[in-house]
């Protein structure tokens, strides 16, 4: 009769055991994001004229010492360089962005005729590591046909970097 009583109690303990893991998972299992799910709506397209806000070409001017203020100079910041055109080329040069669903989209501030076979733009700290970004070369301004874009890249991370990036041409 004893020993039928220190099992019945070591059955409940155990049941209490097991039904309180169950329902600690159940818990966690419920209060889990619905990522993945197919139930779950995708994100919405981007709105017109939802684009990045526009890019400025250089740092913007220096700020001038103050009282309470020791350093001057522009606002820390990095820059992008495409390279490996070739000199003289009529190619008209555009950054893209990438949306969530794959769409790109003209980075405004940042298109141009290269430079010397390259084209550079100034990059605010407030936009280091964003992406991905791709350079887009066009056979003239206006989005003339397209004769190459670069692999996708982030800005750089860190103030004072330039992320080189190169674009092959077909002529």
């Amino acid at each position: 009769m004893i020993k039928r009583k220190k099992q019945t109690r070591s059955i409940r303990y155990l049941w209490g055991i097991g039904g309180g893991t169950l329902l600690i998972l159940m818990i966690i299992i419920g209060l889990m994001p619905m990522t993945g799910r197919a139930d779950t709506p995708s994100p919405l397209p981007p709105r017109p004229g939802a684009e990045l806000p526009p890019r400025p070409a250089t740092p913007p001017p220096a700020i001038p010492k103050t009282a309470d203020r020791e350093k001057s100079g522009p606002p820390a910041g990095a820059y992008i360089e495409l390279m490996g055109l070739p000199a003289g080329s009529q190619y008209w040069t555009v950054v893209q962005w990438q949306d969530r669903q794959g769409n790109w989209h003209n980075v405004d501030g940042w298109q141009g005729w290269p430079d010397s076979g390259g084209k550079k733009w100034w990059v605010a700290a407030k936009d280091f590591g964003t992406g991905p970004f791709r350079w887009v070369v066009y056979q003239g301004q206006n989005n003339g046909p397209e004769v190459g874009h670069s692999d996708n890249f982030l800005l750089p991370p860190f103030a004072l970097q330039t992320v080189q990036v190169t674009v092959k041409t077909t002529p």
